[in-house]
């Protein structure tokens, strides 16, 4: 998935690095940890580290196209950004987080032109 959203040329980096990744970051910090964490656990008094656990699964879920170990990795994740978030009460800290992690993720894989497979062989 990640090698089908890279961009291929400098233009489309600026696009995925400048407007792509920061609206998927703050959509998904707002969903996953402001909503189903922070105002669910203000509304209705439950645990907020409950809750964490509940939103790290669905954030995990959600990145279904990214197979099994996607799916896992992502929500491993997606609960240390509820941790954060729980512990610091910040969106501000976990979007910032969450938009580093893409960033670097499609910089490392995608812009270096780097192939982890090659490398060992």
């Amino acid at each position: 998935l990640r090698e089908a959203m890279a961009p291929a040329d400098a233009r489309g980096w600026v696009l995925l690095l400048g407007v792509v990744l920061p609206i998927i970051a703050v959509f998904e910090e707002l969903l996953f940890r402001g909503a189903l964490i922070g105002a669910v656990a203000f509304g209705f008094g439950i645990d907020p580290w409950l809750l964490a656990v509940g939103s790290s699964v669905a954030f995990g879920l959600g990145h279904g196209a990214q197979g099994r170990i996607g799916i896992v990795v992502t929500g491993v994740l997606g609960f240390a950004l509820a941790a954060v978030f729980v512990v610091t009460g910040s969106l501000l800290v976990v979007v910032v987080a969450h938009y580093v992690v893409n960033a670097l993720e499609f910089v490392v894989h995608e812009g270096l032109d780097r192939d982890p497979a090659a490398a060992i062989g």
